[in-house]
């Protein structure tokens, strides 16, 4: 009895694997199919329109490519435009971006660049001329603020020395005094 359902759970797993590989094999076969379709079509397309397959690519290379589909839609267009009078042109001006075009756009970018680095440059210097201007400016007006307020001190003890001399009081006996004053307070 062992033996047997030993057996029977060897064959279960090898007809779960063997459903596994079966699937595999499938959606390995329906991808191919999917892939064999993909490709007819894409044969048929550049066939059928290469511009539009190609298109694309050699505006990018810098290659004008007239478009027949869009040129027919125009004139459509223009055919119904004179059916209902109007005489207005549609002059839709459409813009390539082309390799030749992205370059040239680079290129000017660059030299923008260049000038508003040198631009820049020049400006930076003369702030800098400038600020060196205004330290030395500062210095000296710092000095001469010094100097007033010394000077300014000098009078008022001149104009204070003026006044103590015209009120006749003697000055030396101010300073003996103050010195035999001192003695007390120590007390």
């Amino acid at each position: 009895l062992l033996q047997e359902a030993a057996e029977d759970t060897t064959i279960g797993w090898m007809s779960s694997s063997g459903e596994v590989q079966q699937r595999a094999t499938e959606a390995l076969a329906e991808v191919d199919r999917k892939l064999a379709l993909v490709e007819s079509l894409a044969q048929r397309v550049s066939r059928d329109s290469p511009l539009d397959v190609a298109g694309p690519l050699l505006t990018l290379h810098g290659l004008e490519v007239a478009d027949s589909t869009a040129a027919s839609k125009e004139e459509k267009k223009n055919d119904q435009e004179d059916d209902d009078g109007e005489d207005e042109t549609n002059n839709a001006s459409t813009t390539t971006a082309t390799l030749a075009n992205m370059r040239e756009r680079c290129d000017r970018l660059r030299r923008q660049g260049e000038v508003l680095d040198t631009i820049g440059q020049r400006v930076e210097t003369t702030l800098q001329r400038g600020l060196t201007r205004m330290e030395h400016s500062t210095t000296r007006l710092s000095r001469v603020l010094h100097l007033s307020s010394t000077l300014k001190m000098m009078l008022r003890l001149k104009f204070e020395y003026r006044k103590v001399q015209g009120s006749g009081l003697d000055l030396e006996s101010l300073s003996t005094g103050k010195q035999q004053q001192q003695p007390l307070v120590d007390l």
